[in-house]
C-alpha cells in the first residue's frame, strides 16, 4: 500500500502509512505522525514523500489507536 501525498494549496493533509507489528497500515496523516521524534527522524532520513510504508514493530494497532 502507497502512501496518499495531496498538496496544502486544495485543504488537504499529507499522509503516510504506518505498519504495525500485527501487520496493520494505519494511514496516519504525517504532521500527527511527526509528533514522534523517532518517526520524523525516519521520514526525514528517507527523504522524499515518503510513499514505502512505515514499519512500526514494537506497536500493536491497539496500542496505535490509542496514542494517534
Amino acid at each position: 500500500m502507497a502512501a496518499a501525498s495531496t498538496s496544502a494549496a486544495d485543504g488537504s493533509k499529507k499522509m503516510i502509512i504506518l505498519t504495525t507489528s500485527d501487520s496493520v497500515d494505519m494511514p496516519v496523516e504525517r504532521e500527527v505522525a511527526e509528533r514522534s521524534i523517532l518517526i520524523k527522524n525516519l521520514l526525514e532520513d528517507l527523504g522524499g514523500e515518503g510513499t514505502e510504508p512505515i514499519p512500526i514493530p514494537n506497536v500493536r494497532r491497539i496500542c496505535a489507536l490509542l496514542y494517534l
